[in-house]
């Protein structure tokens, strides 16, 4: 099995370990199978969600997993208050901003970018239009920059 095998492996398992976990308690959905409602980011880092869904991973295992996906951690927060999903698949900063707001939010997980290492930041990238002119992080400097406050990105 190749790395990249192995790491959706691996993230896949770790995202059912959530899903079962989440919902022991609630209602099986009509197909006598479990319905766990999930937020998610509109991003790379929940590449795994995204494929464990696709490819069927989550009902092989006996859960029907449902997203709901978000641009900012502000809206998985949003989403978890109003009840709208069981379960969110976040940054620990998002989770860690929505727990000192006093969100009784729980971690049941953790889930890296390369579950065989605790130090993963290849999916995190500076994005910039190709006829920017910027090439390297360097070139950053004097420009306008924009990414949502209060999010992992103004971390």
């Amino acid at each position: 099995m190749g790395r990249h095998s192995k790491f959706v492996a691996l993230t896949a398992w770790a995202g059912l370990t959530i899903a079962v976990v989440a919902c022991a308690a609630w209602p099986a959905a009509a197909q006598g199978m479990p319905t766990v409602d999930m937020v998610v980011g509109n991003n790379f880092g929940h590449l795994p969600m995204f494929v464990g869904v696709e490819k069927g991973f989550f009902k092989k295992h006996g859960v029907d997993v449902r997203l709901k996906v978000v641009n900012t951690g502000t809206d998985m927060v949003n989403a978890m208050q109003k009840r709208e999903v069981q379960i969110g698949d976040m940054s620990v900063t998002t989770f860690l901003k929505a727990r000192h707001s006093g969100e009784p939010f729980k971690v049941i997980g953790i889930i890296m970018n390369d579950a065989t290492r605790d130090n993963a930041d290849e999916p995190l990238a500076i994005v910039a239009r190709k006829d920017s002119g910027i090439k390297t992080v360097a070139d950053l400097k004097d420009r306008r920059v924009g990414l949502a406050k209060a999010q992992t990105s103004d971390e």
